[in-house]
């Protein structure tokens, strides 16, 4: 019993560092009950999954703001913990369709219209990001439109200086002899370098993007 306490009292401490270092309550209105409710949640979500703890956190203060039913708001919260439980990296695995989705992670490329040379860290079958985004690259504009994989980069560091991209497939041109690329990141997604393939993804990415 003593050390499920421990356990839940270091939780919290996890959680209210958490919420101090990025600032996101800051202002919020806290009703005493409303903490006394949630914060068991919130402590368990910063023992399981920084990523999800702030989250929650962001969550936590909507409720505490708009007066929402606190029973409800649990109930979304303890959703958010059990996804966090089954996905410790922060998300589902995403299993690629080469019908679909034509390269893969770790793959080395050259961008078709800029010309830098980019290493393949992430992917996704439409492009996910805000609707300003959009527009301000002018993605619409691209012969495929948003309607096409997209894929998140890492620009080698002599091309453009610790760049991330998100790059359309249609401006992807695969390098048939794959060079290493220079980048700050490359530890994050890759753990080895294989002359014929590219890049070895590490443990992190193998869950995020298994190869079916």
């Amino acid at each position: 019993i003593y050390k499920e306490k421990a356990t839940g009292a270091w939780s919290m401490l996890s959680a209210l560092g958490i919420i101090q270092q990025s600032g996101i309550l800051e202002g919020a209105q806290l009703p005493h009950h409303r903490l006394q409710m949630m914060w068991p949640v919130l402590g368990r979500l910063a023992s399981t999954c920084e990523v999800y703890a702030r989250e929650c956190c962001e969550f936590f203060k909507e409720v505490a703001e708009t007066g929402q039913d606190v029973r409800d708001a649990i109930l979304q919260m303890e959703a958010i913990y059990e996804s966090a439980v089954r996905y410790p990296f922060g998300a589902a695995p995403r299993l690629r369709d080469s019908a679909a989705v034509t390269f893969k992670v770790g793959q080395v490329y050259r961008h078709k219209n800029y010309g830098y040379t980019a290493v393949i860290c992430g992917w996704a079958t439409r492009c996910e990001m805000s609707e300003d985004w959009i527009e301000q690259m002018g993605v619409d504009r691209l012969p495929k439109g948003r309607d096409q994989p997209f894929y998140n980069s890492l620009v080698d560091e002599g091309d453009r200086p610790t760049q991330a991209t998100f790059v359309a497939e249609e401006n992807i041109i695969l390098l048939s002899a794959p060079t290493k690329v220079q980048h700050q990141e490359i530890g994050k997604y890759f753990k080895g370098w294989d002359p014929q393939s590219g890049y070895i993804a590490n443990e992190d990415t193998m869950f995020a993007y298994p190869e079916l």
